[in-house]
This record gives C-alpha cells, structure tokens and sequence, in this order.
C-alpha cells in the first residue's frame, strides 16, 4: 500500500521477470480471462495445480493484461507459498506451557475460533511471529492462523472454525508485503463492520438466530437494510481516472453503486456492486472493495476487484462464494446495503493519508487494535511471501457470517 501508482511500464517489467519464472513457481498456464465477461476490465488467471491448497486457480485484474498477470501470479504465490510445510516449523505445547517462555496470543485473541475453543490445557500447534508493534519482538501464535491449505494429518485438532487467506501477501520486498497483508486485514475489517452494521444487525442477522432456535422468520417483523451507512458518491463528480474504468461497465449495460464505507481507521475505503442477469432464472451479484492511502486509489481498486470478483464467478475458479455478494442470486436484491443508492449521494472529493506500513500500523493501534505480528514465509529469491495477524480484527465478512464478533462490533451490537 505505498503512495505511488505503478507506471505501465513498470507493469509490463513485473510481468516479463514473473512469466520467466513460471516453471519454477509451478505455474503450469497462465491465462487472459478478460473476454470472459462482457465489461473487458483486464483480468487474468495462473494455474497452479497439484498442491495442498484448496484451489488451484489464482486470479489477477488491472487496467492492462500486464497488471492482472503480474497480480494472477502475486495471488497465487502468496497463497501456496504459506502452505503447511512438509517438515514441522510448528511446536506443539499447551498455552499453559508455552506462555513461561514465550509471549502468547492464544486462539481467544482472533474472532473466528470455535465458540467452543480448546482449553489453555490442551495441546495446540503454535509458530513463531515477529511483533511490529511494542517491542518488536516474537510472539507465539496459532499455526492455524498462518499457514494455509490442507493440514497435515496427525496434529492436535485446530481451535479455528475454518482456513482464511486472510493477511497473505507476496511483493517483491519484506515491507511491501507487509503493507499489503496488513491492508487486506483492514479492509476485510472494514467491510465486516459496515456489513454487520447496516445489514445484519437486522433482519439477516436475526433471521440466522431465528432459523438456529427453530422460530418462525415471519415472528421477526420487517427489517431493512441500511442503505445510507455507506455513502453513495455521485457517478458525475468521479475523476476521469475512475470514470475510465467506470465505463467499461456502463458500456456493458451494468449500473454500479459506488459507495465510501466508514471505518475506524479514518482510512479511504470504497465498496462497488453490480447484479446482473445471469440466465432466466438467476442473477449474478459481485461486490469489489478496497483500502488504500487515497480515495481515487481505493475507488479504482474496489472498480477493478469486482472485474475479479466475476471472472472468478464465471469461470467457475472458487467455491468460496457466501450470500448476498459473489454467488447467483434467484432475485435482485431489494435495499441491499451496498447494491442499493443511498437516498443523499456526496459529490466526490480526493483525500489522501500518509502511505506505508508504519501509518497503517498506527492506524491499527488507534482504531483498538494495538497488536499486530507477521510470519515469513521461505518461497522464492526475490519475492516476500508473508502472513500478517491481527488480533481482535474483525472477519464477519471474510469467513461468511461464521466468526464471532470482535470488541467494536460487540459494542456496536450493545448500542443498537
């Protein structure tokens, strides 16, 4: 998450250095999915098969074929280079145990463990992270919230609901990664709030609870989403950077809602949907969201993420999709908090924070979160493969409804 753009020069460098090394990634193809989808946003995919990972198909997107190879091959070795390791790099000891020697951040401290969670008695697979904040330390936290795919048979049971790639990030230096794998954590937080907020604290929320103790839904009333908690910016007052990408959809027949999602972090943050017909019966709904130091980076972002978001879709690459975003949809979704224009649109305006890992470190710490640590990764020479945790960060979002909720959205639960 640095301040500058990459040049399309620079684009097409990455691109060339990365292609060259196919092979010894384990890249057997590499493809332009752009004229999957009818939009033409630049996409791609690289294929990596035959691992542990829980799919083999990794995408990319960019405003040119050379951005969304280079982000293809970025996503699909961040996610197989933090796969479990053949050879242990975990240790295996009670929190009890561990906590005389080490500092701990135990499964309590991370929102998607099992509500009925391994006690500090029980043995529990542990690795060692690198704090970046405090003193800068190691601190010993749950393997399960490091690696990635499979797990190798035989290890004490995992305290965690399920996997997320949630933090994993691959750049071409430690400090880049980091930013990246820490902006991904917050944007999934970010999102996680404005979705519980303007959405699930109401009727999908109630209705889950409802469904869980046998209550008819009809017992609940009516509930509507929140259409204004985000807020729609004018499609006019967009910059022509933006409004460039914009186009491509509009052209293609979509009305996308832009809208600016609020956050703890005081950081740019935008959200973009678009439900389209799909066949006769189905409807196909994408979101795409970003993080970034300005607003007219995040925007464009979040633009180019939906164009990943469907192509995946379409081809058919992920089965990791969750309602009400990413999935097919046997009707349009009425006031959806995203989907739906709020009722007072803003005019666009550009606003830019202090970019890197330090400000978002910062941000972290003022937004409650105070704790943030890293595990590296070994991959391969010249690339950062790394896994950023934050404890406490909210996941509803990234885990499907399936986690808990973290301190500000159980105070937000309290005050509502």
């Amino acid at each position: 998450m640095s301040g500058s753009r990459p040049s399309h020069e620079q684009w097409e460098a990455w691109e060339q250095q990365l292609v060259s090394r196919l092979d010894e990634f384990g890249i057997s193809r590499l493809a332009d999915t752009t004229g999957m989808d009818t939009p033409g946003v630049p996409t791609a995919s690289a294929t990596k098969p035959a691992t542990t990972d829980v799919i083999w198909v990794y995408s990319g997107k960019g405003r040119s074929q050379s951005q969304a190879r280079v982000t293809a091959i970025m996503e699909c070795l961040e996610r197989s280079g933090a796969l479990w390791p053949a050879e242990a790099r975990w240790v295996i000891e009670t929190p009890d145990v561990l906590r005389r020697s080490h500092e701990v951040w135990g499964p309590d401290r991370f929102t998607y463990r099992r509500r009925d969670s391994v006690q500090a008695e029980d043995l529990q697979v542990w690795v060692e992270a690198t704090k970046l904040t405090g003193d800068r330390g190691r601190v010993m936290v749950p393997a399960d919230v490091c690696f990635n795919g499979r797990r190798p048979a035989g290890l004490a049971a995992s305290p965690f609901l399920l996997s997320t790639s949630n933090g994993l990030a691959a750049a071409f230096c430690l400090e880049d990664a980091l930013a990246h794998g820490l902006a991904e954590v917050i944007e999934r937080d970010v999102i996680s709030c404005a979705e519980v907020r303007a959405s699930h604290l109401g009727f999908r929320f109630l209705a889950t609870i409802a469904e869980r103790f046998g209550l008819a839904g009809s017992a609940l009333g009516r509930y509507e989403d929140n259409v204004d908690l985000a807020v729609t910016i004018d499609r006019d007052s967009l910059p022509d950077s933006t409004l460039e990408i914009m186009r491509f959809y509009e052209a293609a027949g979509l009305d996308l809602v832009l809208k600016m999602l609020p956050n703890d972090f005081d950081l740019p943050a935008f959200g973009v949907a678009a439900v389209q017909e799909a066949d006769f019966t189905r409807h196909l709904g994408c979101a795409g969201y970003a993080v970034r130091p300005s607003n007219v980076a995040a925007a464009e972002a979040a633009l180019l993420e939906l164009a990943q978001t469907r192509a995946t879709d379409l081809q058919g690459a992920r089965e990791d999709r969750h309602e009400p975003e990413k999935q097919r949809l046997d009707h349009v979704p009425e006031r959806h908090w995203l989907a739906t224009p709020g009722t007072q649109p803003i005019a666009y305006q550009e606003r830019n924070v202090e970019p890197g890992l330090d400000s978002l470190v910062n941000r972290c710490a003022d937004a409650g979160l105070p704790d943030v640590a890293y595990v590296e990764f070994p991959g391969w020479p010249g690339i950062s493969v790394v896994r950023v945790v934050v404890p406490d960060a909210e996941t509803w979002h990234v885990t499907g409804g399936w986690s808990s909720f973290g301190p500000r959205l159980r105070a937000a639960v309290s005050r509502s």
